[in-house]
């Protein structure tokens, strides 16, 4: 277990550049966000080259009201793969997803999004997708508590296939012409992406039971 700090965080891969766990599997590896009350990202990606595999990112929750995106993907792109990323939090209003939060050029794959929480933001608590691919991803049991704040916002056109939606929650009790909860995993808020092969189940809204909207 590695744990950063203000001062070691986020690992930046900004080259082409693969950094991998030697077993393969994500438990042997695991970052994690500490226990101080500074914020940052744990991972940083700007390299459609660069690529993450066999490692578990975990971030405890920011008592001081901030927040800890664990990967945020640059416009540069790249890819995660075979990653257990677990436990983003932040309550800051409009800022980035606490899980993951893509680009056009990045990718997300073979990897589980897990136990990520939204106090107050209006963006996603799992992955904040405005493009980019994800594919053969678990997506399990992330909770918002406020408004537009779904498991997955699809803003952009990207395409997600072959993955596994399960007990995910939006939970706001917040309604009007601007604001109000969508679907309990994925929202589609402007461009229609394509989804393909993908299952969801046990989703839910306060409002109603529903997958997607």
């Amino acid at each position: 277990t590695y744990s950063l700090t203000g001062a070691t965080a986020p690992i930046r891969l900004e080259k082409p550049i693969v950094v991998r766990s030697l077993t393969g599997k994500p438990e042997d590896v695991r970052i994690t966000g500490g226990t101080d009350n500074e914020s940052y990202r744990l991972l940083f990606i700007n390299n459609l080259r660069a690529r993450l595999s066999g490692v578990a990112l975990d971030s405890g929750r920011e008592p001081n009201g901030a927040y800890r995106t664990l990967v945020y993907f640059d416009a540069g792109g790249g890819m995660v793969t075979n990653c257990v990323l677990r436990n983003g939090f932040h309550n800051v209003w409009d800022t980035q997803a606490a899980g993951v939060m893509l680009s056009d050029a990045s990718t997300l794959t073979h990897s589980v999004v897990s136990n990520c929480y939204v106090q107050t933001s209006n963006k996603a608590c799992g992955v904040l997708w405005g493009s980019g691919k994800v594919s053969n991803c678990l997506i399990v049991d992330n909770r918002s508590d406020r408004e537009v704040s779904p498991i997955v916002n699809l803003t952009g056109s990207g395409s997600m296939e072959n993955c596994t939606f399960v007990g995910n929650s939006a939970l706001s009790y917040y309604k009007n012409a601007d604001s109000y909860t969508k679907g309990g995993a994925v929202c589609v808020v402007q461009i229609t992406p394509a989804i393909t092969n993908s299952l969801f189940y046990m989703n839910r809204t306060v409002m109603e039971n529903r997958a997607a909207s």
